[in-house]
Parts: structure tokens; C-alpha cells; sequence
């Protein structure tokens, strides 16, 4: 299984390659730039997202076929609710309680969901900026940010009403 997820990441290096030699020897024109573009696009796609294990592509399922532990994103937020429901709501969720009570891979699962968390938000911050500066020529870049920044704000609470909704939930008392 962990070969099968590699594959892919090893056939858009090779993609990349190959469109890179094209880029090298074709002579000024289309071609040359489609394949520069090929290039780009199966190389910074392959590093920044496709190999990058926070987000749920390759990278993510070569990550959860390494640690063995399926579902990592999942746990990993789980987990943290639990432990947040606990420390600020000093509340004890019992069917949690019943999945983590003897997780041996908590540090994991805090390390990974603090690392896929703080990688979102920078995502979401680096997706507002070029929103706004798409809109400046318009005059509209103050908007971009207002609203790149009220989506970044909405997805810094999310986890906290995550929490609270967990912690309030009928379907968690036994």
C-alpha cells in the first residue's frame, strides 16, 4: 500500500522532469511554454501540496502508512477536542474518554493536528493576500483583506466550536 502511494508522487517527479528536458531543449514557442508550465505545475504541486503530509493527498496517506495509524487528521482532531473539553470546559466526554484511554499515540496526534492547524492558516492568509491583490486594480484591496481575514478568523474558531459543540452534544453522554 505504502509503494502504491509513493508511485504517485514518483510519476509527477517524473513529469516534472521529463517537462523540465523539454523546457531545455524545445526552441522558443508554445511547446517551450506549455511545457515550463508542466514543469511548474507537477513539481510546485508535488512539493507544496501533493508530498506535503498536513494536507490529505500523498503525502498524508505515505505519513498514516508510516506511523500505522489510519485516519490520522481525524484522530488527531479528536483527540485535542478531548483534551481541550477537558482543560477548558472541565468537562470528561466518555465516549472519547473510552476511544483515548490508553492512546499511546498522543504526542502524535497533538504534534500533527498544532502542524496541519498552523499550516491551514498560513494557506488561508496566503490565499488573501493574493485575493486582495487581484482586486487592487479595481480598488478593492482593502475588500480582499477584510474578507480574507474574516475567513481566516472564522477557521481560528472553528476549533473552539468544534470543541464546545463535542462537549454539548447529546449523543456524547452516557
Amino acid at each position: 500500500k505504502l509503494f502504491g502511494t509513493i508511485a504517485g508522487i514518483f510519476t509527477e517527479l517524473i513529469i516534472a522532469c521529463l517537462a523540465a528536458h523539454f523546457w531545455l531543449v524545445l526552441p522558443d514557442g508554445l511547446g517551450r511554454g506549455l511545457a515550463f508550465n508542466a514543469m511548474i505545475v507537477a513539481s510546485v504541486n508535488t512539493v507544496l501540496f501533493n508530498i506535503n503530509p498536513l494536507m490529505r493527498f500523498d503525502g498524508y496517506y505515505v505519513a498514516c502508512d508510516l506511523l500505522e495509524i489510519p485516519n490520522l487528521r481525524a484522530k488527531a482532531m479528536m483527540f485535542c477536542s478531548y483534551h481541550l473539553q477537558r482543560i477548558f470546559l472541565g468537562y470528561r466526554n466518555r465516549m472519547q474518554e473510552a476511544m483515548f484511554d490508553e492512546e499511546a499515540n498522543g504526542r502524535t496526534f497533538v504534534v500533527y493536528a498544532i502542524f496541519a492547524y498552523a499550516y491551514m492558516i498560513f494557506i488561508i492568509y496566503g490565499v488573501t493576500q493574493v485575493f486582495a491583490r487581484i482586486l487592487a486594480p479595481m480598488g478593492l484591496s482593502d475588500f480582499g483583506l477584510y474578507l480574507g481575514y474574516f475567513v481566516e478568523g472564522s477557521f481560528v474558531l472553528l476549533p473552539f466550536i468544534k470543541v464546545f459543540m463535542d462537549a454539548t452534544s447529546s449523543s456524547n453522554h452516557i
